[in-house]
């Protein structure tokens, strides 16, 4: 009994300490990625728009729906969707035409943490790596894809 006790206040001291230190962490992840693509504006945004191709070379949207488009504009661009593990997601994409007839795209996404779920926020911040590489992975599955239609 006496090391029942023991166990159980260490337990409970642990999690504390971990909650804790999880305060201290931001309550969202914010990863960017850029890519210059060949081609015109309205071709980047037509393709941007058409969210039911975005399986084509999103990685994260593979086996989801895109929820939203919002707060778009003539520069900017919202969406936001939900994976299989109920995480959501917002991607903004920002498009800069280049004097040199290239369009910049720029890429953000963010993940919106809760407060009351420590494993999540130390899980984001170890996965972010791996977040950062499928959408250089999909940044470049849509240049492709863009540059490919003349």
């Amino acid at each position: 009994m006496k090391h029942f006790k023991f166990l159980i206040i260490n337990i409970i001291a642990f999690g504390s300490l971990f909650f804790l230190i999880s305060l201290l962490f931001p309550g969202h992840v914010v990863t960017a990625k850029t890519v210059s693509i060949a081609s015109s504006k309205e071709k980047v945004l037509a393709k941007l728009n058409n969210t039911a191709h975005w399986k084509d070379w999103n990685a994260f949207v593979i086996d989801n729906t895109v929820m939203a488009n919002a707060g778009n504009s003539s520069d900017t661009l919202s969406f936001s969707f939900e994976n299989n593990h109920h995480k959501l997601f917002q991607t903004h994409f920002n498009i800069q035409q280049e004097p040199t007839n290239t369009v910049l795209l720029n890429c953000a996404m963010v993940e919106n943490l809760p407060w009351y779920k420590p494993w999540r926020k130390f899980s984001a911040m170890v996965l972010n790596k791996d977040i950062a590489a499928a959408m250089d992975s999909s940044l470049n599955n849509f240049k492709v894809q863009v540059e490919a239609v003349k």
